[in-house]
């Protein structure tokens, strides 16, 4: 519960303060822990940590401008034939264990 109330969408980030690889690994693998519908697990994750294509992405995206200071993003993908109907919840669900890792580890 702690986790769940403390959590906070954070859009200002302190520059040059990188993320471990191995948090960056433990995120992602809390993502895949979420629950999906007879474990068709949609999702992919791709990392992106080139300052170059996240500056290009906050260009392009307007609801993306913290990337601009951001070190790093996880950009959550899905396979939508694994599971047509319900693809945005699974994702939803990964995504939200993977902030909630990243709150745990103090990122």
């Amino acid at each position: 519960m702690e986790a769940l109330k403390k959590r906070r969408s954070i859009r200002v980030f302190e520059p040059g303060r990188a993320v471990e690889r191995e948090k960056i690994d433990q995120m992602i693998e809390a993502a895949q822990f979420a629950p999906s519908a007879r474990n068709g697990r949609p999702w992919h994750f791709v990392v992106i940590e080139d300052r170059d294509k996240l500056n290009h992405i906050a260009e392009k995206n307007p609801s993306t401008g913290m990337l601009r200071g951001a070190p790093l993003a996880i950009l959550v993908c899905a396979v939508t034939e694994l599971s047509p109907s319900f693809w945005t919840g699974h994702c939803g669900a990964a995504t939200q264990n993977l902030l909630l890792s990243a709150h745990e580890m103090g990122i």
